[in-house]
């Protein structure tokens, strides 16, 4: 393996911890920042997507700076060591050999799943691309609104509006030359105050860039597309964009209500739309009304769903390092002298049984193995092999010829040495590299009776660690049921959310029915009772500063005198404030403030 395949993998299986790391601080940047604006917990979502992105960038560059000669210092989940697999019995033996495919089918099955999700956007640019082919240039009319929105903003590319029978609700597509694309059924079902909103809605998307940010985070979810806090944070990106461009609307067309109800016809018309185009009525409909309107009865935070997530990935981390830490304990106590790093010198170092390797004062950055020939094993061949290898400025081997040794042990050794990497040295001298092959059975000469007794040492050695791993299993074993038991909780909860997410639609549109059934004749409000006062379009401040003002207040008595003293009030306050008073049964009315 090279040093930029071992680096790549080590930043694909790292990445699992640094990215629920990097999620649950998102996760409580935005519980702390849900009193905040849109566009502030919108630039937070998109930090943590680059953070995201820069981990594994960061940690390849770390490690291939810094390449690895011994398995021992790799990710503990990416490679055990052959020392440990052989102390270790029965049933947990098994388990080295499963950590070890997991290292060895990172880079491959990583790149499957990158060929997949690019499939997945190129499906999505042809559908971009069949849309815009489909439309028609829109009317003057349309063309006149689009033209005063832009101006508004401040928009000096030009912008195209098409209409085409294909796309089933306001969408924009493209960054450079943008296309805001409207369907035939969006024109007759909207009113042009209406209208007007939706346009606002997109080109909003077009000023601040949208288009090309959700490429990108198509892009990332392609890339890193195995960790659920990559799909969770992108995901947090596309709401809080929804609510800023919402909130860009509003204070273009004034009138919260109005677009609030073109968001329900909107609602209505849609049932399919392409994941790279940018639309108006994307994102979660009932808290963008109630959002709107000023009827959201508590604010929306993150949900904890991903917090539970995390907490469970972090149980199983802390049990798979609880395993490793018992195993790396075994390993140390079963091999008495083991190399600290592969940047220090290693004289003699042993390969398959039998084999020592000697490269005196040299570093040996990366190293094949030497295998002993079974061949050679056959017909009882040993000695030493003695290579000297010429050393290019990067490190790499660039000529290795054999001084001396036996013919059948030269071509296994010229095989390995040729594929070392030694440390980059200034220095243009030769490395000497000596080879000791030894037959395997030679190095057992000790007496009968010492190997009996070593021999029951180790069997008691074993028992001990494989009963000390034993006692800790049920433990992690109930650490995992827990975290199951708590992912069905957070299903379960989620389930009834869906469930009363239709009657809950249904409420708000009742409540936009009321709010639509003004009624202007201030005589048939005489001696009704004030039961809600409610005020939209201006903000936390401007509201306090208006209540302070107003001669009439939720649980009084309404007269004619009192509700033109009212009217004087708002006028002076604000020329562009209007009144509505809705008339309740039971004798009771509601008051609506709202600019023009």
């Amino acid at each position: 393996m090279t040093a930029l395949e071992q680096a790549l993998r080590t930043a694909l299986l790292d990445f699992v911890w640094q990215g629920v790391v990097v999620a649950f601080l998102l996760w409580m940047a935005l519980f702390v920042m849900r009193r905040r604006s849109a566009n502030a917990r919108y630039i937070a979502s998109c930090l943590a997507l680059i953070t995201l992105v820069a981990l594994p960038v960061l940690t390849v560059c770390v490690v291939h700076s810094r390449p690895i000669a011994s398995r021992v210092s790799e990710p503990f989940f990416s490679t055990v060591p052959q020392t440990v697999a052989a102390v270790w019995k029965g049933s947990v033996a098994s388990t080295p050999d499963w950590l070890g495919s997991l290292g060895s089918l990172a880079i491959p099955a990583w790149a499957f799943g990158v060929i997949l999700f690019s499939l997945r956007l190129a499906w999505g640019s042809r559908q971009v691309a069949v849309l815009r082919r489909s439309g028609e240039l829109a009317e003057g009319s349309v063309l006149a609104v689009a033209a005063s929105i832009g101006s508004r903003l401040g928009l000096t590319r030009p912008v195209r509006i098409l209409i085409t029978s294909l796309a089933e609700g306001p969408s924009v597509v493209g960054w450079i030359r943008p296309v805001i694309l409207l369907p035939a059924a969006t024109l007759l079902g909207l009113t042009p105050e209406q209208l007007e909103a939706v346009l606002a809605h997109e080109f909003a998307h077009i000023r601040r860039y949208d288009y090309l940010v959700n490429v990108l985070q198509m892009v990332v979810e392609t890339l890193l597309f195995y960790h659920p806090a990559v799909w969770w944070t992108s995901a947090r990106i596309r709401h809080e964009r929804e609510l800023c461009c919402d909130d860009l609307a509003v204070s273009l067309c004034g009138d919260p209500v109005c677009y609030a109800r073109a968001l329900t016809k909107l609602e209505r018309q849609r049932t399919f739309a392409p994941k790279m185009a940018m639309g108006s009525n994307d994102g979660p409909l009932l808290y963008r009304i109630q959002r709107l309107t000023g009827a959201a009865t508590r604010r929306f935070g993150p949900s904890r769903l991903p917090g539970i997530l995390a907490i469970c990935l972090a149980v199983a981390c802390v049990g798979l390092c609880v395993t490793w830490s018992r195993v790396h304990a075994q390993e140390v106590k079963v091999r008495p002298a083991a190399p600290k790093a592969a940047a220090a010198p290693t004289p003699a170092v042993a390969d398959a049984p039998g084999v020592r390797v000697d490269v005196g004062d040299a570093t040996v950055l990366v190293r094949v193995p030497v295998e002993y020939p079974r061949s050679a094993i056959e017909d009882e061949i040993e000695g030493n092999v003695r290579v000297e290898v010429t050393v290019d400025a990067s490190g790499k081997v660039k000529v290795a010829h054999v001084l001396s040794g036996p013919d059948e042990l030269r071509d296994t050794v010229l095989a390995s040495v040729q594929k070392w990497n030694f440390k980059a040295d200034s220095s243009s001298d030769p490395v000497r590299v000596s080879v000791r092959f030894q037959l395997p059975k030679a190095e057992i000469d000790v007496d009968d009776d010492d190997s009996d007794v070593d021999m029951d040492a180790d069997t008691d050695s074993d028992d001990d660690e494989v009963a000390e791993v034993e006692k800790a299993m049920p433990e992690l074993e109930s650490a995992l049921q827990e975290a199951e038991s708590a992912i069905e909780e957070a299903e379960s909860e989620l389930n009834e959310k869906f469930a009363d997410l239709t009657s809950q639609v249904e409420e708000a549109q009742h409540e936009l029915e009321k709010l639509g059934k003004i009624d202007e004749h201030i005589n048939l409000m005489d001696g009704r009772v004030l039961k809600h006062l409610r005020i939209l379009g201006l903000s936390d401040q401007s509201r306090n500063d208006l209540l302070k003002k107003l001669p009439v207040h939720e649980g009084d008595t309404l007269s004619k005198s009192g509700i033109e003293k009212l009217d004087k009030v708002l006028h002076e306050f604000d020329g562009h404030l209007s009144c509505f008073a809705i008339p309740i049964d039971d004798g009771k009315a509601t008051i609506l403030i709202e600019r023009k």
